[in-house]
């Protein structure tokens, strides 16, 4: 088989506009589906534990606490998948460098927003908390 020919058969297998898109889209869609379900089984996990040893004041905690979570968590997602749209606009123009470019500043902003938020976070915590209006034995549990 040719050079040509093995490029040819390399790009078939991942194209979306050609072939079966059934197929070819689950495979896609996969990792993400795999993704999801130990993202779910993490949390189920997580809470059935703390309710067995920390009662409802730790499961009130972790409540509150995942609440503060989401916000940056959301925030950071919507940034991975506005950089999702421009890699892919990088590799379907086949610049390479702006690809390397592209990757590198999304992770570099992802971990500034993360390790910022990670500051303020342990700088405001009472302050958050309180906001959240949660109970007198909950603050224990949220640290």
């Amino acid at each position: 088989m040719g050079r040509k020919e093995m490029n040819r058969t390399a790009n078939s297998r991942n194209d979306l506009l050609n072939g079966p898109v059934g197929t070819t889209l689950l495979r896609f869609s996969l990792p993400f589906m795999f993704s999801t379900l130990l993202q779910t089984l993490y949390t189920t996990i997580d809470t059935i534990i703390v309710g067995q040893y920390l009662g409802s004041s730790g499961l009130s905690a972790v409540s509150n606490g995942s609440q503060l979570v989401e916000v940056p968590n959301m925030i950071l997602i919507g940034f991975s998948t506005a950089g999702q749209v421009l890699i892919s606009q990088a590799v379907g123009a086949n610049k390479k460098e702006n690809v390397r470019q592209i990757v590198g500043s999304l992770f570099y902003l992802i971990m500034a927003v993360a390790v910022t938020v990670c500051c303020i976070y342990l700088m405001f915590y009472k302050v958050l908390l309180d906001i959240l209006n949660t109970f007198c034995s909950m603050p224990r549990y949220a640290r």
